[in-house]
C-alpha cells in the first residue's frame, strides 16, 4: 500500500536543451495522474533555462504513476514545438512512508526517440499524518483525566 501524502519538487533548470526556432521562450509543464503545474516561460538566448519553480502534487491513492515533465519551446508566432519529455519514478520515494527526499538530479529529456538534453529537479515526500494515531492520543489522554 502507498503511502498518502504530499510530492513537492524543485525544478531548477536545463542544460542543453536545443531551443532551435529562435526567438521564444521555454517552460514546463510537471504532471503528476490529473495534476498539472506549468513553469513561467522564460526568455532564453542559449540551451540552459533557469526556472528555480517549485510544486506540490497530492499522493492520494495505492496507484503509483511516474512523474512527468514536458520541456517546451515556445515560438513568438503562437506555435510551440513537440515537447521534450522526461518520466521520474518516484517509486523509491514513496516506499518507505515516511518523510524522505532526493537532491538535486539531472533527468534526461527526450524528443522522440533522441536525448534533447538535461533538466535539474529536487523531490521531497510528505506524508500525511496518521489521524489513527492522534486519536489514539487524544483517547488516552481522556482516559487519564
Amino acid at each position: 500500500m502507498a503511502p498518502r501524502g504530499m510530492l513537492e519538487i524543485f525544478i531548477f533548470g536545463g542544460r542543453g536543451l536545443k531551443n532551435t526556432d529562435k526567438p521564444g521562450n521555454i517552460y514546463c509543464i510537471a504532471s503528476y495522474k490529473d495534476e498539472e503545474n506549468r513553469t513561467d516561460p522564460v526568455e532564453c538566448d542559449n540551451s540552459d533555462p533557469e526556472w528555480n519553480e517549485k510544486f506540490q502534487f497530492t499522493i492520494a491513492d495505492d496507484d503509483i504513476d511516474d512523474l512527468k515533465i514536458q520541456v517546451i519551446d515556445e515560438d513568438e508566432n503562437g506555435n510551440d514545438d513537440d515537447p521534450g519529455y522526461c518520466s521520474i519514478s518516484i517509486e523509491g520515494l514513496l516506499e518507505t512512508g515516511y518523510k524522505a527526499d532526493i537532491g538535486a538530479t539531472e533527468y534526461e529529456v527526450f524528443r522522440g526517440d533522441e536525448a534533447y538534453g538535461d533538466i535539474t529537479v529536487s523531490m521531497a515526500f510528505f506524508p500525511e499524518e496518521n489521524n489513527d494515531d492522534e486519536e489514539q492520543e487524544d483517547q488516552e489522554e481522556q482516559e487519564d483525566e
